[in-house]
C-alpha cells in the first residue's frame, strides 16, 4: 500500500533503502531523540530495516523530487500508550536536511487520514520525550493533545530512563479539524477562482488592443518606425526583420500580457 502527498509518497521499506536509510540513521541528532541509537554500520541498517521496519503500516518517507526515502512513519499497536485494538501510536523520524521543511506534519496528516478513515481507528496516540522540541512542535501542528506527563520511562534501547510526554487524537477531533480544513481549502478556491475569473474578463477586454498590436507587427507599418530610426522600441525579433506569432507572444508576455486561448 502507497500514500501520496503533495511532496511526498509513504510506501513500504525494502532492503535496497538501506544506503538512503544508513545516511540519515547513523545522524546522532536522529535516533537518540526518539529513543533508539544512531546506526553504527550499514549491515545494522540492514538488520533494522528487514526486522524492524518492514512491517505492516510502517512506511518510508519518500521525496518525489527524489524517489529516495528521507525518513520513517508508522502507526504501532499495542504500545505502551496505545493499548486496544482500536487504537494506534503514531511514530516518525526525519533526516536532519530535511527538518524544518513541514515533512513531518505532511507525512503525518496523510496516515492520520489512513488511520481514522481506512483503518476506522477511535484513537491515535503520539508522544515524545521532554526535550524533544521538534516532535512537540509537530505534534502540537496536527492537533493532538496533550494527556499527561510520565517520569521515569524506561528508554530500552539507550539504556536510560526519561521524561515522557503522552498525546492523543480522537476520531472525533480529526474529523472535526478535517472539516475545518476543507472549509479553509474551498473558501481559498473560491478566491482565486473569483481571481482568474477578473482576470479572464480584463483580458478578454483587451483583446481589441491585442489584435491591434499584431496587426500592426505582422504587416508593414513597422518597417516605417524602423526606418525612423525607432528600432530601439521594438522587439528583437522585429529588428531582425522576422517576426513569428510566437514572438509576437513572447514580446506581450515580457509586458505582462497573457496569450489567449485559441
Amino acid at each position: 500500500m502507497e500514500f501520496e502527498t503533495k511532496r511526498l509518497i509513504l510506501r513500504p521499506w525494502n532492503e535496497n533503502d538501506a544506503e538512503e536509510c544508513y545516511k540519515y540513521a547513523k545522524d546522532p541528532k536522529v535516533g537518540p531523540a526518539a529513543g533508539w541509537p544512531a546506526h553504527k554500520n550499514i549491515d545494522e541498517t540492514v538488520y533494522v530495516i528487514k526486522n524492524i521496519l518492514m512491517v505492516p503500516e510502517t512506511y518510508a518517507i519518500v521525496l518525489k523530487e527524489t524517489g529516495l526515502p528521507v525518513g520513517s512513519i508508522g502507526l504501532h499497536f499495542h504500545s505502551d500508550l496505545a493499548k486496544s485494538d482500536d487504537e494506534a501510536e503514531l511514530g516518525y523520524w526525519l533526516g536532519t536536511p530535511y527538518w524544518g521543511q513541514g515533512l513531518a506534519p505532511e507525512a503525518s496528516r496523510e496516515l492520520l487520514r489512513h488511520a481514522f478513515m481506512d483503518l476506522k481507528l477511535r484513537n491515535v496516540w503520539c508522544g515524545y520525550y521532554d526535550g524533544n522540541e521538534k516532535s512537540k512542535r509537530v505534534q502540537e501542528k496536527l492537533g493532538f493533545v496533550h494527556q499527561w506527563v510520565s517520569e521515569d520511562v524506561p528508554v530500552p534501547q539507550m539504556g536510560e530512563v526519561r521524561k515522557g510526554h503522552a498525546n492523543l487524537m480522537t476520531r472525533e477531533q480529526w474529523i472535526c479539524m478535517r472539516i475545518k480544513e476543507m472549509e479553509s481549502i474551498l473558501d481559498t478556491a473560491n478566491a482565486k477562482i473569483a481571481t482568474f475569473e477578473k482576470a479572464s474578463d480584463e483580458l478578454r477586454d483587451y483583446q481589441f488592443e491585442i489584435q491591434k498590436l499584431e496587426a500592426f507587427y505582422t504587416g508593414d507599418e513597422w518597417k516605417e518606425a524602423f526606418a525612423l530610426d525607432e528600432a530601439g522600441k521594438l522587439p528583437p525579433d522585429i529588428k531582425r526583420g522576422v517576426l513569428s506569432e510566437d514572438g509576437i507572444y513572447d514580446m506581450l508576455e515580457r509586458n505582462t500580457a497573457v496569450r489567449p486561448k485559441d
